[in-house]
């Protein structure tokens, strides 16, 4: 088991438009296979300001987590989602982890 966490610092005053294709998003990722339980976390404090974005998904595997991303961009519609939302996100980074019994 691995867990996926992806940070993302969004353009100030565009947290309305993100959570609107954010569920565009999540349809995407149920339709490709994404696991359930996808949590997200918005910046309180240092390092992360209020404009920071997390999302922690726990997967399978690597491998698992990979082919599910494969089956994510080839969806209908993933190209125009990621042209709406790049503008809303000024930098994101993944980081992984081995989940501990």
């Amino acid at each position: 088991m691995i867990l996926m966490r992806e940070i993302q610092k969004i353009v100030p005053g565009k947290w309305e438009e993100l959570e609107g294709i954010e569920k565009e998003w999540q349809e995407l990722e149920k339709g490709a296979g994404y696991p359930e339980g996808k949590r997200r976390y918005k910046g309180l404090s240092a390092p992360h300001d209020m404009d920071t974005l997390v999302v922690e998904v726990e997967w399978e595997s690597f491998t698992v987590y990979e082919e599910v991303c494969a089956k994510v961009a080839q969806q209908s519609g993933f190209a125009e989602l990621v042209a709406r939302t790049d503008p809303l996100i000024e930098s994101m980074s993944f980081e992984f982890y081995t989940v501990l019994p």
